[in-house]
């Protein structure tokens, strides 16, 4: 099965912007992206956990709303991908601290 990843943001000009960094790394991996932008989306998503997530990437505001929701989703989770400009970074210190405990330790990389 090819690799997933899932886009959470809370726009759709953040995911749009997210999605075409991951463009090139798709095509050259096979890597299924799927992008959820709402908390309706985030549902849609998190209610298929066969399909699996070993890519997350988002902004700090859509993976903590995305955690909130679909828990289940970070299980098999490798890869943790924070897309936020470096400057303010810092200011999702507590938000990221929270969302960090909710990966397994021994298998994820951010």
């Amino acid at each position: 099965m090819n690799p997933q990843a899932v886009i959470v943001a809370p726009s759709i000009n953040f995911v749009s912007a997210i999605f075409n960094r991951c463009l090139d790394l798709a095509i050259c991996t096979d890597l299924v992206i799927r992008c959820a932008m709402s908390s309706e989306c985030w549902k849609l998503v998190g209610s298929h956990p066969e399909l699996g997530c070993d890519v997350l990437i988002g902004t700090p505001e859509g993976l903590q709303k995305f955690r909130n929701q679909n828990c289940s989703m970070f299980d098999n989770c490798r890869f943790l991908v924070v897309m936020h400009a470096p400057d303010i970074f810092f200011s999702f210190e507590n938000q990221m601290t929270r969302l960090l405990c909710d990966f397994p330790k021994d298998n994820t990389n951010i």
